[in-house]
């Protein structure tokens, strides 16, 4: 068993290769992946005795990554021993744009915020400015976008800051 990349970053792809040996002959027959007990991917052993397998789902952590080989006519089947995937939090790229700018006393004003990456979505940005005052949240939908609208800015200008709090895949 071995892994094309440990450690990975969330969402990147990693290829697990599963070798089966035997003496006097090539095993045949399929090969189950699994991530601790659950089943991640199967393949088929080619000449070599060789099947791969790639993912970009695993999410950020440790996993115990093994294979278990059906076994065929002339070998028994058999689990082999683990080997660590180590998956690392990577960080959200998001940007955020007003509607309008400048915009007058009470009016309202809708901040948009997009994320820029390739799979998954934070979770929400807390916009803020005069370093103290909170405007709102913008939770991002599935598509990694999400609004916040608001009427409450003063006059004169402000410097605004959007915070992302983070998840378990994405780092702020």
């Amino acid at each position: 068993m071995a892994s094309s990349l440990s450690p990975s970053n969330y969402g990147v792809s990693v290829t697990f290769t599963a070798t089966v040996t035997g003496p006097n002959a090539i095993p045949t027959g399929t090969i189950t992946f699994l991530d601790g007990a659950t089943t991640i991917g199967t393949g088929i052993l080619d000449a070599t005795g060789k099947a791969t397998m790639s993912i970009s789902s695993l999410v950020v952590g440790n996993h115990s990554i093994t294979v278990q080989y059906g076994g065929d006519s002339n070998f028994n089947a058999v689990t082999s021993s683990s080997i660590t995937q180590t998956v690392n939090a990577v960080a959200a790229i998001v940007t955020v744009t007003s509607s309008i700018n400048p915009s007058t006393f009470g009016q309202s004003v809708v901040f948009t915020a997009n994320s820029h990456r390739r799979r998954g979505y934070p979770d929400w940005y807390r916009g803020s400015y005069g370093w103290a005052t909170t405007l709102g949240t913008i939770t991002l939908n599935a598509s990694g976008s999400g609004v916040l609208t608001t009427a409450t800015l003063t006059g004169g200008s402000h410097s605004l800051l959007f915070t992302y709090s983070g998840d378990s895949n994405y780092t702020h």
